[in-house]
């Protein structure tokens, strides 16, 4: 699995203390490899541009993201520990929202695992960075986990099924009983890891 954090290791400097492993440490425990990269401006590479760039800036984060996203998976192919044809992504919140973009453009991963993610609710999208024109072109298997308190994103996920089926997209929506913040300790609660270790084996 690849990973893409939420937007709370913004805040973060030092990539020694890596943020969101708790939803990811129970697919590690599943026996499963995650490979966590350190994103341009997360951690070490944070730098002196604004937290909400403009137009410009945030297409090149984008492209940026997707080659970080992209190197990735090539090192991972170089390792003959990994299965090269059943490499998966999982994104949380900002992971999640940005994920449907970076996985749409990035045919070498198997499936997907979207947790509370959804569309940014934005009336004028930045333009080459719009979900609803990445998603229709998804055709990997997803699975999207959110809880009651992501309602607006929970909507977003709606949407993204709907704008996907034309293309056949295998998509499972699960909705935990609480929040998604439940994944924190999925080997307890038993809420998500199983779908989210399964998908990886689809």
């Amino acid at each position: 699995m690849v990973f893409f954090p939420s937007a709370r290791v913004n805040f973060l400097k030092d990539s020694t203390q890596l943020g969101d492993i708790t939803f990811i440490d129970y697919v590690i425990k599943s026996g499963r490899a995650v490979i966590y990269p350190i994103y341009e401006r997360m951690y070490e590479r944070r730098s002196s541009l604004p937290v909400l760039p403009g137009p410009t800036l945030a297409r090149q984060l984008m492209v940026d993201w997707s080659k970080d996203l992209a190197r990735s998976i090539d090192y991972l192919q170089t390792r003959a520990d990994i299965d090269r044809s059943r490499i998966g992504y999982l994104g949380v919140s900002a992971g999640s929202a940005y994920g449907v973009i970076l996985t749409t453009l990035e045919d070498r991963l198997k499936a997907v695992v979207f947790l509370d993610g959804g569309f940014f609710q934005q009336e004028h999208p930045v333009a080459g960075m719009d979900q609803a024109d990445f998603a229709p072109r998804m055709k990997k298997p997803v699975l999207m986990v959110n809880g009651p308190r992501s309602r607006t994103k929970a909507r977003s996920c709606r949407c993204f099924a709907c704008w996907a089926r034309p293309r056949r997209t295998n998509i499972k929506s699960y909705s935990t009983p609480r929040t998604t913040s439940d994944c924190r300790d999925p080997i307890s609660s038993g809420k998500c890891s199983p779908g989210t270790t399964d998908i990886s084996d689809t």
